[in-house]
């Protein structure tokens, strides 16, 4: 593969149709999808965890990108990066929080980077969404942004 970023976007491409939660496509689940592509990637998350439990994985084990402009500079880099927000972090709070991957391309509103991320309701992104446009306008600056750095393409 020519890069990492490329490298990611087709992780994600081939994930999305697949079950790592048996009976449940990636594409309507936001924590199998993030990890059935970090697992392609050589990236090990809790095989178990829900999207609030990968929050909290690689909030203590990987390194905080402050803004979405950056997150997004970093995916296109080859940078993996996730984005979330823990289910009561939301406003108002939920039960389940919600997870994505961040990659590269034009942000929106300046400032909301583009992500792939499995849902069943609007969420639900391709590459197409934006963290503004996935996320609702009251918890979409609340987002937290993780990087972990891909030395090979698996």
């Amino acid at each position: 593969m020519a890069n990492l970023d490329q490298c990611i976007i087709e992780k994600s491409k081939e994930s999305w149709e697949e079950e790592f939660l048996r009976g449940t496509k990636n594409k309507n689940n936001c924590s199998g999808f993030v990890k059935a592509v970090a697992k392609k990637l050589g990236i090990s998350l809790p095989e178990t965890a829900n999207a609030d439990a990968i929050v909290d994985f690689v909030g203590k084990n990987w390194k905080k990108i402050e803004t979405g402009a950056d997150a997004a500079q970093q995916a296109s880099m080859g940078t993996f990066v996730l984005v979330g927000l823990k289910g009561a972090n939301h406003a108002p709070a939920r039960n389940n929080g919600h997870v994505a991957i961040v990659v590269g391309g034009e942000l929106y509103r300046k400032k909301y980077p583009l992500v792939w991320g499995g849902s069943i309701g609007g969420a639900q992104s391709e590459g197409t969404k934006s963290v503004g446009e996935v996320w609702n306008n009251s918890d979409r600056d609340s987002v937290v942004y993780y990087a972990y750095s891909l030395v090979v393409c698996k």
